[in-house]
């Protein structure tokens, strides 16, 4: 009985505060939606002059990628767009207010214990004007292949390369001429079997330096910027904040009147009680 009697003072007490709640809201209806229509109208003036932007990625291959991953992160910290234009041969009235956001992003292929990094990584550019994708793609080709340490470094690269292919080369020889004694020696078959197969690695490998090294190259383009057809902006996001703050400060109003006028009646009271 108790606990029927507690259930229906606690339903009869929500059904109160319902009302009280309800109340308070249609008694300040026209202030609530007046702020409601004010954020939505600033809003609306605030994304008619924000100017919108647009967000894609390139990915790029280097066979100087963690040099060139640090220079692009080092400019991205700089956070000055005039150094970004220097640095990717852009013209600096031209990129100025057009690049709005950099970054840089490793690729990885695989998960957990099988996940390897590759060669290629993506450069995430956001601009106020399209045109500037093809500028940005040129500007990262124009970086790697003028920075002088970047070139050092390839040059570097050629050099080690060239002479590892001499030395294979040499090798190949050795091996080959060894052969050739053996099977005129008329030696066991497959002494000159296992001396052709290391001929073949090692002929393998030397090509495979080889064509690291044609195309030795401080940049390619894996994957040009894809245009997007719709502008990136944060209009759902500051509209929904608009409208939230307007509400809560005509809520805040609100109360402070409804206190007002409590503390109001309150000291008439007591002054009624006091003439009583």
């Amino acid at each position: 009985m108790t606990n029927t009697n507690t259930n229906s003072e606690k339903e009869i007490d929500l059904t109160e505060i319902l009302i009280k709640v309800y109340t308070f809201f249609s008694k300040y209806k026209y202030i609530f939606i007046g702020a409601i229509a004010l954020g939505i109208l600033l809003s609306i003036m605030k994304f008619s002059i924000e100017k919108k932007y647009y967000k894609s990625d390139i990915i790029v291959l280097s066979n100087q990628k963690e040099i060139l991953i640090n220079m692009l992160e080092s400019l991205i910290e700089q956070d000055d767009y005039s150094i970004l234009a220097d640095n990717f041969g852009l013209s600096k009235k031209a990129n100025k207010c057009k690049v709005t956001d950099m970054s840089v992003e490793r690729i990885f292929i695989g998960e957990g214990t099988d996940k390897t990094e590759q060669a290629m990584f993506k450069v995430y550019f956001s601009v106020t004007d399209t045109a500037m994708f093809k500028n940005l793609e040129k500007g990262i080709v124009y970086f790697a292949e003028n920075n002088d340490f970047i070139k050092q470094e390839n040059e570097f690269n050629k050099i080690q390369n060239s002479e590892l292919i001499k030395k294979y080369k040499e090798e190949i020889d050795k091996i080959d001429s060894l052969r050739n004694i053996n099977f005129n020696n008329k030696l066991t078959i497959s002494g000159s079997d296992d001396n052709k197969n290391e001929i073949i690695n090692l002929y393998r490998q030397q090509q495979s330096i080889e064509r690291s090294l044609k195309l030795s190259k401080p940049v390619r383009i894996v994957r040009h910027f894809d245009l997007p057809k719709k502008a990136f902006s944060t209009k759902i996001k500051t509209g929904i904040i608009s409208v939230f703050l307007s509400f809560f400060i005509a809520l805040i109003i609100t109360l402070l009147i409804e206190t007002n006028r409590f503390v109001r009646r309150h000291e008439k009271n007591k002054v009624e009680e006091t003439q009583e």
